[in-house]
This record gives structure tokens, C-alpha cells and sequence, in this order.
């Protein structure tokens, strides 16, 4: 009985300590990223008609990240990406269209400041790859991005 009343003292301990030091440090904080994209997403959609068909919120660090999303050749697309502009230097976007025998052929990319989109208009229906990269400002390692992938 002491053993499972100091395990579960021991996790709400746990837990607590996580949270106060979760939400206390701004620079983990999500809510930057997120009330950035929903700056981007307020004017594009109701001043430019587009519709967002992806919104994507993580975490990049030094390795590449990846996201794959069927697309139609019905419509035109716009994929962008945006990073944390007080942790990031530049964000990087190409696209892949899977091909039949399972390969990916590169299709656009763009790399700018902290976030930078491209437009394309699918051959055809397929399977696309966005892959993600970052580099960073001097002493970060990492920061939390956004992808966007919309069409009009």
C-alpha cells in the first residue's frame, strides 16, 4: 500500500512539475505559431477566397520534416510554410508527386526568411510529399512551423 501511495504521489509530483514548466516558458509555447497562422488564415480566406485544405502544426529541429496529402489536378494549390520568427533564420518548402512505382519526383520548392509559399497545379491526382526544413538563429536548435496547404 505505501509503494502505490508514494508511485502515485510521485506522479502527481510528476505531472505538476510538467505542467508548471510547460506552459511558464514562452519560448515552448505554441500559441505564437498558431495566432501567426490564424493571422494568415483570417486574410486569405476571407480577402483572397482561398480554402485551407491542410493546417499542420509541429516541431522541426535539424532533420527534415515530411507530410503527405492526396491533391487533384482540379485545382490549383498554394503549400506554405511558416516558422517561429523569434527561433528561426529560414524555412525551406519542395513537393514531391508520388509516381506509380511508388518514387517521388520533385515538383517546386522555395526557401525564404521565416515563411515563404509556392503555387503549382497538379499534373494529376496523386499523392504529394511536402518536405520541411529549417535553419535556425544563433542559439536555437529547433522551433515549432506551420504548414499550410490551400487552394482557391
Amino acid at each position: 500500500m505505501k509503494k502505490l501511495l508514494f508511485i502515485i504521489a510521485f506522479l502527481f509530483a510528476s505531472m505538476f512539475s510538467f505542467s508548471q514548466g510547460f506552459g511558464s516558458d514562452n519560448t515552448k509555447s505554441m500559441k505564437p505559431i498558431m495566432n501567426s497562422a490564424y493571422n494568415v488564415l483570417d486574410v486569405v480566406e476571407t480577402q483572397k477566397g482561398y480554402e485551407f485544405v491542410r493546417l499542420e502544426f509541429d516541431i522541426i529541429k535539424s532533420d527534415a520534416k515530411e507530410s503527405y496529402r492526396v491533391l487533384t489536378s482540379a485545382y490549383t494549390y498554394r503549400v506554405g510554410v511558416m516558422g517561429d520568427n523569434d527561433k528561426v533564420e529560414t524555412m525551406s518548402i519542395q513537393v514531391y508527386k508520388r509516381l506509380d512505382d511508388g518514387t517521388y519526383e520533385y515538383v517546386t520548392g522555395k526557401s525564404g526568411e521565416q515563411s515563404d509559399f509556392v503555387d503549382f497545379t497538379p499534373t494529376s491526382t496523386s499523392y504529394y510529399k511536402f518536405v520541411i526544413s529549417a535553419t535556425f538563429k544563433l542559439g536555437y536548435a529547433g522551433c515549432h512551423y506551420c504548414l499550410m496547404v490551400l487552394h482557391q
